[in-house]
């Protein structure tokens, strides 16, 4: 069973640009410089990237501006921060593995981790307008351990479907609805936020990208595969993440779909 949403944001490793250690407080207690790390993540998901100040964060922690700058001198060093946690999280993600067997069980631990991840950190999905452009080096990794992997990791799942006989498409298909998962994935906070003006991220937001997502695939997968996918994808969800589409009853799915859905 997952965690509830939002998971906490852990810290794990220095950041690249201070270059300067937390404080260690009481026993217990999270270090400065994590305390600083999640209070912004916080405040720059609700209330976007450019209406937090540095003075704003600090009197969250309950620092003085002198010492947060201490640890960041500016918010976009908390920016880069924030993404390197979130590259961990997403090369973890797509480190896991998986095989014909198991792939459906697999595309749903994926696309739920898939929208954890974007809901933890909305702000960069949202604000990059705000915020600008990272570092060469930052862009670089996240271009190759994000983005080649992540298109690499997707097409997997697509050809796991197919050799266990749970859709069909071509190669040009397959590339094409590649693209398009990625597109909604990377961009559907923009997408929301450009076509709509929607920058309070609610959980129904995170759900309808969720649909989004997976109505990509509908064209493609067999009657058994859609069931199967419905009734699961949003298990042990909160209620107000839990699309429209949520089937209550669990289906039986065999490759190719042999068995008589009930």
């Amino acid at each position: 069973m997952m965690d509830a949403w939002p998971r906490p944001v852990r810290e794990r490793r220095p950041g690249i640009t201070s270059g300067r250690g937390g404080n260690s407080n009481v026993a217990g207690r999270p270090k400065t410089r994590d305390r600083i790390l999640g209070s912004a993540l916080a405040l720059f998901n609700r209330y976007g990237f450019a209406k937090v100040t540095t003075a704003r964060i600090a009197s969250e922690v309950g620092i003085s501006e002198g010492n947060l700058w201490y640890h960041f001198r500016t918010k976009r060093d908390l920016v880069v921060r924030h993404w390197e946690q979130l590259a961990e999280s997403l090369s973890e993600r797509m480190s896991a593995g998986t095989e014909p067997e198991t792939v459906l069980d697999d595309f749903i631990t994926y696309n739920r981790r898939t929208y954890r991840e974007m809901w933890n950190f909305r702000y960069l999905y949202r604000d990059r307008a705000e915020y600008g452009h990272l570092d060469d080096e930052l862009e670089q990794r996240l271009r190759e351990e994000v983005v080649v992997k992540g298109h690499a990791q997707l097409e997997t799942f697509i050809r796991n479907m197919i050799a266990a006989g749970h859709m069909k498409a071509k190669d040009a298909e397959i590339r094409g609805l590649t693209v398009n998962v990625w597109l909604v994935i990377r961009y559907w906070l923009d997408y929301l936020h450009e076509s709509r003006g929607i920058t309070a991220i609610e959980p129904s937001h995170i759900r309808a990208g969720m649909e989004q997502h997976l109505s990509l695939f509908l064209p493609y997968l067999t009657p058994g595969a859609k069931a199967y996918l419905a009734a699961r994808a949003t298990v042990d969800l909160p209620d107000e993440f839990v699309p429209k589409s949520h089937v209550e009853e669990p289906v039986a799915v065999e490759a190719g779909d042999s068995r008589e859905m009930r």
